[in-house]
């Protein structure tokens, strides 16, 4: 805060108390004051501070400058405690300013004065050509930003509804039913100044499209947005997809995937065979928050080993892609589920490469035990390797299942196998091999 310190002297003192002797000036009380207060983009005869009433009236432009910090001058014995006092009054509503008598290093409060802001206008949107844009990136502080007019010094909306052009959905958005929570609507500071703000989320999540905008005021004033407002779903973000231990279905079954903006019309799903064969699949159900989907696998569709590939519109580079088992069975005991991450590859048969001295991820059918891989040379099935293998426990937890290939592993290509082994080390169980060549570097 740019400031000025005026010291009183004995004339203008003399002077101040001789206009009225039975109505002293309040400014020779002795008691810190404002004595004047400038501020960018305000004419100087719309602030009126009245020094009886401790109040500071401000008479709002329909726009203003991005920064406001006044020149204040105060008297020679006074110290604003009120930080930011300005901003929290023109932005925020706050209705006064505290003062302290000057190096009071407890900062005590002496006088205060508060805040009277008019606008000759109500809020409003006239001669706005500016059409808006939101992104749905969930949680607070994601802000719908529309351009407006005298929005300082007047009433914010209690009520926003959106309306979908399409659907003619409509999304409504009451301030007065949240009670004590913090407000839906603000006014816009700094890079924002002279917009209005709508926090979207946690209301509602709503689907991508034009929306029109009616809101309603206090005494029941409605003002509509002049222009559509387009909503664009943000990447979708994937929070569970089954694991390949889970990943099996029978034709009709249903996969659920969960996350964020998994709107309905902003996804597509398809399903890619073992020779990259691509089909839709059509039959989605989408939750009404947007956090989940279930996609149908069709009636007809062959046993065998899928990836199901998730699309959205705008980011269509950045598919995601998961593996999915149509079979009639389960899971075999002992049996490779996984090795490396697959997860977002959309290239079922694409090869598994290993390099030695390396750990990679490995998803088995196998729990509570001490493990190996077997690795058998495919050219040559007299031959065989171990890799040493890490084991989810429920028990000893040691970690994420893995593998190690140490380097006297020839390079080559193997079938790989999960062995159990006993107390001793001894194996007491194996698995069938896993479903594809492993290329071991």
């Amino acid at each position: 805060m740019r400031g000025v310190v005026l010291g009183l002297s004995p004339l203008l003192v003399f002077l101040f108390a001789s206009c009225n002797p039975s109505d002293p000036d309040p400014l020779t009380d002795g008691k810190p004051r404002i004595v004047s207060a400038v501020f960018p983009g305000i004419p100087h005869q719309n602030v009126t501070i009245d020094q009886k009433k401790l109040q500071i009236s401000i008479k709002l432009p329909a726009e203003l400058p991005a920064d406001i910090t006044p020149d204040v001058a105060l008297t020679e014995n006074a110290e604003i405690v009120t930080n930011l006092w300005w901003h929290y009054s023109i932005v925020e509503d706050s209705q006064q300013v505290a003062l302290a008598r000057k190096n009071d290093a407890a900062k005590t409060p002496i006088v205060t004065y508060k805040m009277n802001l008019t606008s000759d206008s109500p809020l409003n949107f006239d001669n706005r050509k500016d059409s808006a844009l939101y992104v749905t990136n969930y949680g607070w502080g994601n802000w719908l930003w529309l351009p407006a007019r005298n929005v300082y010094g007047t009433d914010l909306p209690e009520k926003l509804v959106m309306t979908h052009r399409e659907s003619k959905k409509q999304y409504l958005f009451d301030n007065l039913a949240r009670g004590a929570r913090p407000s839906l609507f603000w006014r816009g500071w700094a890079e924002t100044t002279n917009k209005l703000g709508t926090v979207i989320y946690p209301t509602h999540k709503i689907p991508s499209g034009l929306y029109d905008l009616d809101f309603t005021f206090p005494q029941g004033r409605i003002l509509k947005y002049p222009h559509p407002v387009q909503v664009n779903g943000d990447m979708f973000i994937l929070s569970s997809i089954p694991r390949p231990g889970n990943a099996y279905y029978e034709p009709g079954d249903y996969i659920t995937v969960t996350g964020e903006n998994l709107f309905e019309g902003d996804i597509k799903a398809e399903l890619i065979d073992s020779l990259d064969h691509v089909s839709p699949l059509k039959e989605i159900i989408f939750s009404q928050g947007a956090d989940s989907i279930q996609v149908k696998v069709p009636i007809g569709t062959p046993y065998g080993r899928y990836a199901v590939r998730l699309i959205q519109n705008r980011y269509e580079s950045a598919a995601f892609c998961f593996p999915a088992r149509i079979t009639k069975g389960t899971s075999a005991p002992l049996e490779i589920l996984m090795l490396q991450q697959s997860a977002g590859d959309c290239k079922v048969n694409r090869p598994t490469i290993l390099t030695r001295e390396e750990w990679f991820s490995a998803d088995v059918f196998y729990f509570d035990g001490k493990a190996r891989f077997r690795l058998v040379p495919v050219n040559d099935g007299s031959k065989q390797y171990f890799a040493k293998a890490i084991i989810f426990s429920y028990k000893h937890f040691e970690g994420e299942p893995a593998i190690f290939i140490p380097k006297d592993v020839p390079a080559g290509f193997y079938s790989v196998t999960l062995q159990s082994l006993d107390y001793l080390g001894q194996v007491s169980n194996e698995g069938p091999p896993f479903w594809k060549v492993v290329e071991v570097k």
